[in-house]
């Protein structure tokens, strides 16, 4: 509901906005993380990260974030860069150029049919205006004769 508002206020596109948060969700992004992740071990280190980053992301729920104040957030986003930021940034870029290749060739080619369909409506409308009006045409010179 926020996005389609969102469409709406800045006069988005809904298609798009319905796309995003389609694959934009709460159910959907430990999958986009765990493959970013695993896509990032994988190109760094020659490995999938087989335990996975959860070892160290543990202490992020018993931190008291306020008490840390900003240098103390800074400093533990810091601490957690290489073991799981860094992965998931490198596997981000391979998995975010080949779902936005797909993306693009879908679209396309959706675009390229929604072109030829709008021509071939266009087309049988002109001919059916034409048709009409030579119609017109000839209904006017036999009652003109």
């Amino acid at each position: 509901m926020i996005a389609f508002a969102v469409a709406y206020v800045i006069a988005g596109n809904f298609v798009a906005a319905a796309t995003g948060t389609f694959f934009g969700n709460p159910l959907s992004f430990p999958f986009i993380w765990a493959s970013t992740y695993s896509t990032g071990k994988l190109i760094l280190e020659g490995r999938f990260g087989e335990n996975g980053p959860h070892e160290t992301l543990q202490h992020f729920r018993q931190t008291d974030w306020w008490q840390l104040g900003f240098s103390g957030v800074w400093d533990l986003i810091v601490s957690i860069w290489d073991p799981v930021l860094k992965p998931m940034t490198v596997g981000a870029i391979p998995l975010g150029i080949g779902v936005g290749l797909i993306a693009y060739l879908i679209t396309r080619w959706a675009a390229i049919a929604f072109q030829i369909s709008r021509r071939r409506k266009l087309a049988e409308k002109a001919r059916r205006l034409k048709k009409r009006a030579m119609e017109s045409i000839e209904i006017k010179k036999t009652s003109d004769a």
